[in-house]
Order: structure tokens, then C-alpha cells, then sequence
């Protein structure tokens, strides 16, 4: 009986792990084909000005940070994570993430009120983004992938799906 419970769960992973990397192709290509036409945005002029000038700071297309940004959050200024409450802010960001790849410092609780403003999500956001690019070679699918996900993630649906 564990060894088919065992069964279970492993194929659950697996289509949970594919289900996503689709996701994330369609996200990205979606964004990349110019598919889908971006409506006005709908925060304030100046948090969207504020998001392009943090993509071309990071040297990262504005058009993907804006679609990750709306695909996180709807561009809802405090929407609350919907893993329990674990992700804060515009891009739903975990603190761990943060602190491990955002380069951000501090206690969690102050983590979480950096978080939780604005301007200083999209700039962590778009922090880890440009991390995750530079690790897979400027390949958006995979960061995408990543910031969903996990390298973990990455790394199993590339050993599984792509031959390298």
C-alpha cells in the first residue's frame, strides 16, 4: 500500500512539475510573440513608470516583468500570498527568496514590511529576475520556471523534458 501511495505522489510531482513549466512556456510565449496586448495598467501612472525605470535598470524586458507582475498579483498593491500568506507584496515574493536571491537583509518580519512596499518589491523582484537570467543564459521560460518554482524545478523538467 506505500509503495502505491509512493506511485501516487510521484506522478502527482511530476504532472504538477510539468503542469507548470507549460505554464510558464505559454507565459512566455504569450509575452514573447506579442500575443496578448497589454491594458492600461491598472496601479497608478507612476508605479508603472516606476516598474519600467527598475526593468531598464536591471536590463530586463519590461514587457515579461510586467506580465510576471500581473500574472503574481493582478497588480494588486497588497494582495495577500495565496500559499497561506507566505508570499508578500505586488510580486509575491517569499521572504527566503528575498533574502537569498534579492540580496535583501534582515529579520523576517522587516523583510516581510520591505515586501510589502511597492517600489521596493518590484526592485527586489526585479533583482531576482536578473539572478535567474544570468543562471540560465538570458532564457526566460527557465527564470520564469524559477521564480515560480524553484531551480529545483528547472533543473528536473530540463532532465526530464530537454536533452542537453
Amino acid at each position: 500500500m506505500n509503495d502505491e501511495n509512493a506511485g501516487s505522489r510521484t506522478l502527482l510531482l511530476v504532472m504538477s512539475i510539468i503542469a507548470l513549466f507549460v505554464w510558464a512556456f505559454l507565459f512566455y510565449t504569450e509575452i514573447a510573440h506579442g500575443m496578448v496586448e497589454r491594458d492600461p495598467p491598472p496601479v497608478p501612472q507612476k508605479l508603472y513608470h516606476y516598474a519600467e525605470t527598475i526593468a531598464d535598470k536591471h536590463n530586463i524586458d519590461f514587457d515579461w516583468f510586467y506580465r510576471l507582475v500581473e500574472a503574481e498579483s493582478g497588480w494588486k498593491l497588497y494582495l495577500p500570498g495565496g500559499d497561506g500568506g507566505k508570499a508578500y507584496g505586488l510580486c509575491q515574493i517569499h521572504i527566503n527568496t528575498a533574502r537569498s536571491w534579492g540580496g535583501v537583509k534582515g529579520s523576517d518580519s522587516a523583510i516581510a514590511k520591505r515586501l510589502l512596499d511597492p517600489r521596493k518589491n518590484l526592485h527586489t523582484c526585479a533583482h531576482i529576475l536578473r539572478y535567474l537570467l544570468d543562471i540560465y543564459n538570458g532564457n526566460k521560460l527557465f527564470a520564469t520556471l524559477a521564480f515560480n518554482a524553484g531551480t529545483a524545478h528547472v533543473r528536473y523538467v530540463r532532465a526530464v523534458v530537454m536533452e542537453e
